[in-house]
């Protein structure tokens, strides 16, 4: 019940919410009023920040569709070394400051001298 009181932008409860009431009186308060805002169903809405797709999920095996929290399209980024990004769509490092190609660099400097 810590999670209740804690929340400050929002909440997802992801279980069993039979199992919940049953156990605590608070979890059969919290029950009805999801119910009466319609917020209570079998899967939750995932939506890709940059792309704007959704992806539903109601199994943990549905979260191996979207890896990085964005979305199953490649992120193709042109990084600074020439070669795209590897990654699936992700939503954080946007600017692939810390990213590490694993591509062998095939630019040179103004000196002719290989990465």
């Amino acid at each position: 019940c810590v999670a209740l009181s804690r929340a400050r932008k929002g909440l997802y409860i992801i279980g069993n919410m039979n199992a919940l009431e049953n156990g605590c009186e608070i979890w059969k308060l919290v029950k009805k009023k999801l119910e009466d805002h319609k917020s209570i169903g079998s899967q939750v809405e995932l939506k890709c920040a940059i792309h704007k797709n959704s992806t539903f999920v109601s199994e943990k095996i549905h979260f191996l569709a979207v890896p990085e929290g964005g979305c199953s399209i490649a992120c193709d980024t042109l990084l600074n070394c020439g070669h795209k990004c590897s990654k699936l769509c992700h939503s954080y490092d946007l600017q692939h400051e810390s990213y590490m190609c694993g591509e062998t660099c095939t630019k040179t400097c103004s000196e002719g001298h290989p990465c």
